[in-house]
């Protein structure tokens, strides 16, 4: 009955529409103002985005080896800990809380102890890396985890049979979570790429990204070269998510199938 109710139909159509005007308004506002500057073309203002642009680029790539690698790593440990369910629930806390606690806390405790160390630039990469490699590492967890587990349960007789060893038996999956790893390193890559809230506490003069960039142009009401910042954002981090998930993730066939 509702399917051929042409009101319904209607209703349904009108919120999918509105709600995309006015999620895609802004961001179509900021590619018009982004692609305007492209024509345009003041190198001059292209000349200071440079060193930020490099900063985001080694700090959302570093971030995403890192919780791509530790990811896999730890979830292979809470499958090798199967037995132990005690262990592994532990574990699985022990990574997972960390989404109840506030980014700000934690960069507000690091920025408090670091004391001086603060004003060192070397010091600061390390420990935006680090916080942000915190907070996403428990979604590469979830997903890493599932998938073995269903491969374990699928292939465990086998292993079981030939008597395989634990690192053996990785090697010989490892093609069956490429896709996975794939996903997991375009997400954390675009997910860090445009972060203010770590970064913020860790700026100075001499240590920019394009968040804090974009951040001093707002402040200072320069609105259109900030939009030009924030839709390079967009489009950079766009590019790490859907290039690498569209290529790797969608359409790599699990070849168990």
């Amino acid at each position: 009955i509702f399917e051929n109710n042409k009101i319904i139909k209607f209703l349904d159509n009108g919120i999918i529409y509105t709600f995309s005007l006015i999620f895609f308004s802004s961001i179509l506002f900021i590619l018009v103002i982004f692609l305007k500057q492209i024509i345009e073309l003041d190198l001059n203002f292209n000349e200071y985005i440079i060193h930020p642009l490099t900063n985001s680029i080694m700090l959302s790539n570093l971030t995403a080896i890192l919780v791509t690698f530790n990811g896999l790593v730890l979830s292979q440990i809470l499958i090798l800990m199967r037995n132990d369910y005690l262990k592994q629930q532990f574990l699985f806390l022990l990574t997972s809380i960390i989404l109840v606690v506030s980014p700000i806390i934690i960069s507000l405790g690091y920025y408090i102890n670091l004391g001086e160390l603060r004003y060192f630039n070397g010091i600061n990469f390390f420990i935006i890396i680090l916080i942000n490699f915190i907070f996403i590492l428990p979604f590469s967890i979830l997903i890493f985890f599932t998938k073995l587990k269903n491969i374990y349960i699928d292939f465990q007789d086998i292993k079981n049979s030939f008597n395989i060893s634990n690192l053996s038996f990785f090697k010989i999956i490892f093609p069956l979570i490429k896709k996975e790893i794939y996903f997991i390193y375009a997400f954390s890559t675009a997910l860090s790429f445009g972060d203010f809230t770590v970064i913020s506490f860790f700026k100075n003069e001499n240590f920019q990204t394009l968040p804090t960039l974009l951040y001093r142009l707002i402040i200072s009401y320069r609105f259109e070269e900030a939009s030009y910042v924030a839709g390079l954002i967009l489009i950079i981090s766009l590019f790490f998510y859907l290039i690498i998930d569209y290529k790797f993730y969608k359409f790599m066939p699990d070849k168990r199938i």
